[in-house]
């Protein structure tokens, strides 16, 4: 998943390149409950900010520093997951209620940490009203809102069949599902509503949006795009890019533009952040400052339940050595990184097999695993999980211990808090990209920066000579972790260089830092 972020900063706001900008994705539902009922709530994400996500103390090491809290949709919805929105303007009241998220944000931001929405505009539920009015006259303006014509010709894909409520037959377009009737922008009312519902949330302190099928607003396929469909999805995302900056100049917009290198690079003109899920193209794709990710709510399988599958495979010797490769890669590289919640515990998942449970997705967006036990103050229990199961080492509880992946995780992104110029410079050199290395430099001109991955089974020497960027030689040492004991160190006083050569640990990584 990779991302162009905005970073213009305004008055009163950190400049861009000093900004937290780690990215921590909830479903809300599955996250912390606060009534009892089982189901995640507004409130319980808010309770989790001090003892979890960020308390805005630079000098404690308990929390995950989360600089951006990614919201799933949050919008009243028939659906358990929330893409097919009923009303853009509420709260899901199984979540709580405006205050609730008032009261989120401003929590959020006195700690330092901005919040976005996951925004679905390309299509409605069918349940809107505004979907209904559409069905129920066709006068009615919202009529022109939908991609509604009448129902005669060949059936063609993505178009489905109504009854009005006169008794006549029409067909519209809903790409995704019948359930999602897709919106038409080519209607200028319909691009007026989306600015607004977008004006609606910034206006109560919102700090952006992660919008939903950025790339179908009007490639209405899920095969080749053509390039004016390209062009016209550009065009809008485009105005609605500049309203959104006239609110809030400094918010932050990442479209779901899920595809190869080419795909990606084809909606820049259109929006300063583009999503996508090939994780190390950042490198190939010269691509700055991205959003990438080793999981998340749609991505199939989980890295831990993918690991697992390599291990069975024959592909990976040690799933823990692994994943733990992966974070390195995930919390170094790009600016932005994007921790799906439950990817700092090994949370496992897939999409269910269609055996008429209903199940489907629901395995990739698992109750959080806060207890050993899987019961416990604030543990959600909507949907009964189908990986996590109790004792498993898969829990907050049992990961919050040295040599655990939530320690690891916590590790590195406090060095990334404490060190912006290495966690929001730029992709400087990159020395080593082989089975064996990653070694890559990252900085600003006033700070440089180099990470060493070893990514084998065998503690490895890594030499720097006249020949070889001598500037390392005698480079300070500001982190160094084993992947094969599971251990950590950052280093804190000055004072511990190395010479020519630096020794990285089996499956470790080691980040030098020197002043040019």
């Amino acid at each position: 998943m990779l991302a162009l972020p905005l970073a213009v900063s305004s008055a009163g706001s950190p400049p861009a390149d000093l900004r937290n900008n780690l990215v921590y994705e909830i479903f809300v539902r599955s996250f912390a409950d606060t009534n009892g009922d089982g189901i995640g709530d507004l409130r319980g994400v808010t309770s989790r900010l001090d003892t979890y996500l960020n308390d805005g103390r630079a000098e404690t090491n308990t929390d995950l520093e989360v600089g951006v809290l990614w919201l799933m949709p949050i919008f009243p919805s028939p659906s358990y997951h929330g893409y097919d929105v009923s009303d853009y303007e509420s709260i899901n009241p199984e979540y709580g209620t405006l205050a609730d998220f008032d009261a989120l944000i401003a929590a959020a931001h006195r700690r330092g940490v901005r919040v976005v929405l996951d925004l679905p505009l390309n299509h409605t539920s069918s349940e809107h009203p505004w979907f209904r009015k559409a069905l129920a006259d066709p006068r009615a303006a919202e009529r022109r809102y939908y991609h509604i014509r009448r129902d005669e010709g060949p059936a063609e894909r993505g178009w489905h069949v109504a009854s009005t409520p006169a008794g006549d037959r029409v067909r519209y377009f809903g790409l995704f599902d019948p359930s999602m009737p897709d919106l038409d922008f080519d209607t200028p009312a319909v691009r007026d509503l989306a600015k607004g519902i977008a004006d609606f949330w910034l206006a109560r302190g919102l700090d952006g949006f992660r919008l939903d099928a950025a790339k179908h607003v009007y490639g209405d396929t899920f095969g080749a795009i053509t390039d004016d469909q390209v062009r016209r999805d550009n065009e809008w995302w485009r105005e609605f890019s500049e309203a959104v900056y006239r609110r809030r100049p400094d918010a932050v917009l990442m479209g779901e533009v899920l595809g190869n290198r080419r795909d990606v690079l084809r909606y820049v003109s259109g929006l300063d952040g583009l999503l996508d899920e090939t994780f190390m193209s950042e490198f190939a794709a010269g691509v700055h400052a991205a959003f990438s990710f080793v999981a998340s709510h749609d991505r199939d399988p989980r890295l831990a339940s993918a690991l697992d599958d390599a291990k069975a495979q024959g592909k990976v010797a040690n799933v823990d050595r692994a994943y733990r490769l992966a974070m390195y890669m995930l919390l170094t590289i790009p600016n932005h990184p994007v921790v799906y919640m439950g990817d700092e515990v090994m949370q496992r998942g897939r999409k269910w097999p269609d055996d008429g449970s209903g199940v489907f997705d629901r395995p990739l967006r698992e109750p959080f695993p806060w207890f050993r036990s899987n019961d416990g103050p604030g543990q959600t229990r909507w949907f009964e999980p189908r990986f996590d199961r109790p004792g498993d080492g898969v829990s907050r509880e049992e990961e919050d211990r040295p040599g655990g992946m939530l320690d690891l995780v916590r590790a590195l992104s406090h060095l990334r808090a404490r060190h912006p110029a290495f966690a929001n410079g730029d992709i400087g050199a990159i020395l080593s990209d082989t089975p064996e290395w990653l070694v890559f430099e990252r900085g600003t001109d006033s700070e440089r920066y180099l990470v060493l991955i070893n990514q084998t089974a065998e503690a490895r020497a890594y030499e720097f000579h006249t020949d070889w960027y001598p500037a390392w030689i005698g480079g300070t040492l500001l982190f160094r972790s084993d992947g094969a004991s599971r251990r950590w160190i950052e280093i804190r006083a000055d004072g511990e260089r190395i010479g020519r050569t630096v020794r990285v640990p089996a499956c470790g990584l080691v980040v030098l830092r020197r002043s040019p």
